[in-house]
Parts: structure tokens; sequence; C-alpha cells
């Protein structure tokens, strides 16, 4: 089933403007957009969570696209255990795969890259520079969500993920902190930022931004790793060549 939502929230000045979609495929829609306003217009620009249905998702894709009006800014946020050939968007400038359980919070992330509001001046320029471009291929990224606020057993977990996601070649790294409405008072920007330099360290030797987010659904730390652009050249150039 297609949920569809749409947001009319002011953007800001480095954000998207226009009508928002968030619609969903195998599922509900997430509970952070639930107080969306229903869609009545064809958006400028959508979140796309991929729960289950690959087949209603293309479908649908190449019945809401016509030669008369121009595809949306669309970015698609998919289940990992879904193979990755079930499913095209050649018009995403990105795609996630990430964890069933952590769709909605890296979907939410993807909605406040698009729309605002964000912090430490992140615009959604800067994570396409990140994410990269590809020769006829649509940028890919894995995606892992980390709850809580500060310490070590976060700077574990994110820590883990980020080698998981290196192992696999995803390491260009978006690092967003996501806070929530009830823990507001513990925003500190000192501790994120320390928090990130114990991550990385001084020679990390890849691309990667930090920003965040308050009113979130949940507090969590978010981690979206990109390939590469070299890495995703070398592997496209061997995939042509094996066949």
């Amino acid at each position: 089933m297609n949920f569809v939502c749409d947001t009319r929230q002011a953007p800001t000045s480095d954000a998207h403007a226009g009508i928002l979609a968030i619609r969903t495929f195998g599922g509900a829609c997430p509970e952070w957009a639930q107080s969306f306003q229903p869609l009545t217009e064809a958006p400028t620009a959508e979140i796309i969570i991929v729960r289950d249905a690959p087949n209603e998702f293309a479908a649908a894709l190449s019945l809401s696209d016509t030669p008369e009006t121009a595809p949306p800014l669309r970015i698609v946020v998919v289940d990992e255990a879904l193979p990755a050939g079930d499913f095209k968007c050649p018009d995403a400038i990105w795609i996630v795969s990430a964890p069933a359980g952590d769709l909605d919070a890296i979907a939410e992330a993807n909605m406040r890259f698009v729309r605002g509001p964000i912090f430490i001046g992140l615009a959604l320029a800067d994570v396409m520079e990140l994410a990269g471009t590809r020769e006829n291929a649509v940028p890919r990224g894995r995606g892992a969500v980390v709850l809580g606020m500060y310490g070590d057993e976060a700077l574990l977990e994110v820590r883990r993920a980020l080698q998981a996601f290196a192992e696999a070649g995803f390491e260009n790294v978006a690092l967003i902190h996501a806070i929530a409405t009830g823990d507001d008072a513990e925003i500190d920007l000192y501790k994120m930022d320390k928090f990130a330099s114990e991550l990385l360290g001084d020679d990390f030797p890849h691309e990667w931004l930090l920003t965040g987010f308050t009113d979130a659904a949940g507090s969590a730390w978010i981690v979206i790793g990109f390939a590469p652009e070299s890495a995703a050249a070398e592997a496209a150039s061997s995939a042509r060549h094996k066949s």
C-alpha cells in the first residue's frame, strides 16, 4: 500500500522550496509524518520509503511521471533485505539501504536535508557532493541508526557501523545527530564535535560531514555511508569487464 503525505512548512534559506511528499511502499507512513497534510498536487520533492512491494514502487513511478511533468527531486530509502536489482529509480539523487527498523529515522534525516530545519550550516548540496555523481548510475548508500546521545556505548556502536560500511566500500560518511524534543536540554555542540572527533580522528582518509536536528522522532546518531566516486567507478568497470 502506498501512503502519501505532504508538508508545507516554510523551508530554511538553504533548503528546497516547494511541496515535499513522503511516500511509503509496503507499510505505514512514518510516525513523524503523520501530522503532514494530505497531498493534493504534484510534489516537487519526494522522500520514498520502500519497506516491501518493489514492483508496486516501480509501477507507481512510471504512472506518476509524464513527459510533460519533470520528475520531482527524489531520495529513496529501502529495506536492505530487498535484492538491489528488484527496484530502480534512475532519477533519484541517491538510494540508501538500511535495516528495516532504521528506515523511518534515516528517512527523517533525509527529509531534513531537503526541507530543513537543520543546524551547523548544512545544505542539500553538501550531501549531494558527499554522495557524488555516477555516470549512468544513481549513487548508493548504506544507513544505520544508533539510539542515544553521547557516551562510550553510542561511540562503540557508531564505530562498528562505520567499520561495516568501510568493509562494504561505503567510506564517505554523513553523521547526523537527531535530538528528540525531550532531550533538547542536553544539546551540546562541544560534546557533539568531541564525539565526531573521537570517532573519526584527525586522519580520517575519506570525506565526511557532521550535522544534526531537533524535534526528532527519537534521539539517535544516524550514519549514512556513500561509496567514494573512485571506488564506485572501479566497481562499475570491474562489472563491465566480467560481463
